[in-house]
């Protein structure tokens, strides 16, 4: 029975009471983040693609870095995420990912890797990376995969 007391007098304290609000506010970042995420990969593999989708899945997956860096300053970002930023810009050049937009567009980094590591090495096409790039997007994507 004392120690009922005491722990419901240890909850209605002050100091307890801005460490539930606390924990509260944390719940709720955690949610919230946990929300951008599955959003952005919700839209990443979608079967349709719309503008719309794009700008959503651009505003959510902001929100979800800079609520990650908020609730976790010490994890580093990595090239995946840096990469995710450009998935927007993918989905409107390319469409859907076919829901399994991750596999596609990694194959495509390193495609384009290989380009731009295969201009740079030859000081006489060190520029041409960008236009060989350039080029290969703007062609019928069909007749690449097929």
């Amino acid at each position: 029975m004392l120690s009922q007391q005491m722990s419901l007098n240890e909850h209605n304290s002050p100091n307890t009471q801005r460490k539930t609000g606390k924990s509260e506010e944390l719940a709720n970042e955690l949610t919230n983040n946990t929300f951008y995420l599955i959003s952005t990969m919700k839209i990443a593999t979608s079967w349709t693609v719309s503008m719309d989708n794009a700008t959503a899945f651009s505003e959510h997956w902001k929100k979800f870095h800079l609520s990650n860096q908020h609730l976790f300053p010490k994890q580093e970002s990595k090239p995946i995420h840096h990469f995710a930023d450009h998935i927007p810009e993918l989905l409107q050049c390319w469409g859907p990912g076919q829901a399994s937009a991750t596999w596609c567009y990694k194959g495509l980094i390193g495609v384009f890797a290989k380009i731009v590591s295969a201009c740079d090495s030859n000081p006489e096409h060190k520029h041409d990376s960008q236009n060989t790039i350039n080029q290969w997007c703007s062609q019928d994507t069909t007749k690449i995969w097929n």
